[in-house]
């Protein structure tokens, strides 16, 4: 799935680069529930002081430039959106601009967390941080949906009086975040058996965060990644079968714990 073109290895700014880049990425989702342009501007403006600053570290210092095939489809999403201003065939050239303008950082943001995080060992740590942030998060938000009457950490009126799920003012967008942190709390707990306890209950924690959010194709959605992540872990021989049965048992009893705590009226 991943490339590398090698040129000098020096990774000497990597844990800098790696800070700056987990602090953006937060900061970008803890402040999602901003109704104005300044939020998001200033999230793409940081995205791209990164990629100059990698870019002119690179031109004093050359290091390795990873790549991905993953970066093919996001390229393509921005070219087609280059396509449709060059040749007039967009309805609102404004929107297109901004969705330009977005994808533009998303494919920055990747090709950034692949050239600070080219090794297993800082990614892994990296991809830890996100799953606590996460937790965390998922924690808060249920709380807060049901004690904030509709503000952001208690603190910040949105609008709306339920539902609202820490920086996040619609259910399917926390859903969907949280469709992203959950696998990797399943591969921690089917990869260490040290760590199944509390990866076990992380899991919980966030699928019962999406049963409060009361989003039912995130609760499908959810149910179906720890279900194929389960199969897909046995069918690949991954994981020792006793360490297999004993994670699927305290997933299923912490799942179902968490579930019924928060419940499931809504």
């Amino acid at each position: 799935m991943t490339t590398v073109w090698p040129i000098n290895s020096d990774q000497d700014g990597e844990p800098v680069a790696a800070a700056a880049l987990s602090i953006l990425l937060f900061a970008g989702i803890l402040t999602l529930w901003v109704p104005y342009r300044w939020a998001v501007s200033l999230f793409q403006t940081g995205a791209f002081a990164l990629a100059i600053a990698w870019a002119v570290r690179f031109a004093l210092r050359p290091c390795t430039v990873k790549g991905s095939l993953l970066l093919i489809p996001l390229s393509g999403a921005l070219l087609w959106g280059m396509a449709q201003l060059t040749f007039g065939e967009t309805v609102y050239r404004w929107e297109t601009w901004t969705a330009l303008l977005k994808w533009g950082t998303n494919l920055i943001l990747f090709f950034l967390a692949l050239q600070v995080f080219p090794e297993t060992g800082p990614r892994r740590r990296f991809l830890r941080v996100v799953l606590y942030f996460g937790a965390a998060l998922s924690v808060v938000a249920t709380v807060q949906m049901h004690s904030s009457e509709g503000r952001v950490f208690w603190l910040f009126p949105t609008g709306y009086k339920d539902f609202v799920l820490g920086p996040f003012v619609y259910r399917n967008q926390f859903a969907g975040f949280i469709e992203l942190v959950m696998p990797l709390a399943v591969v921690g707990a089917l990869e260490d058996r040290r760590r199944m306890p509390a990866c076990a209950a992380i899991v919980a924690v966030l699928y019962a965060s999406v049963i409060a959010s009361a989003s039912r194709a995130g609760t499908f959605l959810v149910s179906a990644e720890i279900i194929l992540m389960l199969i897909l872990a046995l069918r690949r021989n991954t994981t020792r079968g006793s360490n297999w049965a004993l994670t699927l048992g305290l997933l299923v009893a912490f799942v179902v714990t968490c579930a019924a705590v928060v419940g499931s009226g809504a």
